[in-house]
C-alpha cells in the first residue's frame, strides 16, 4: 500500500493540480508546485497534506514573480515547500 501523501498527491495530480512534485536531494525536504486560482486554493491544498495536517511538516509559500513555464502566467504557479517540524 502506498503511502497517504502519496496517494493525496497522486489524486491531485489527476485533477490537474500539481505542476511539479519531489524531494530535495537533500531527502529531507520536498517541493510541490501546485496549479491553483489563487494563492489560498493552493494552500488550503497544502493544508490538506497528510504531513501538514498531522504536523510533521510546515509549509512556506512562495509568488512566482518572473518567468513562464507550460503556457501559465507567472503567477498562476504556487511553489508550497514542504520543510520537517522541527
Amino acid at each position: 500500500m502506498r503511502p497517504r501523501h502519496i496517494e493525496y498527491l497522486n489524486e491531485l495530480d489527476h485533477k490537474g493540480k500539481v505542476f511539479a512534485r519531489g524531494p530535495f536531494a537533500y531527502g529531507t525536504d520536498g517541493l510541490v508546485v501546485y496549479i491553483a486560482d489563487a494563492f489560498e486554493e493552493a494552500l488550503s491544498l497544502a493544508e490538506k497534506y497528510p504531513h501538514v495536517a498531522m504536523s510533521l511538516r510546515s509549509l512556506v509559500g512562495w509568488s512566482l514573480r518572473s518567468g513562464r513555464s507550460c503556457g501559465k502566467m507567472a503567477g498562476d504557479l504556487i511553489m508550497i515547500r514542504m520543510s520537517l517540524q522541527i
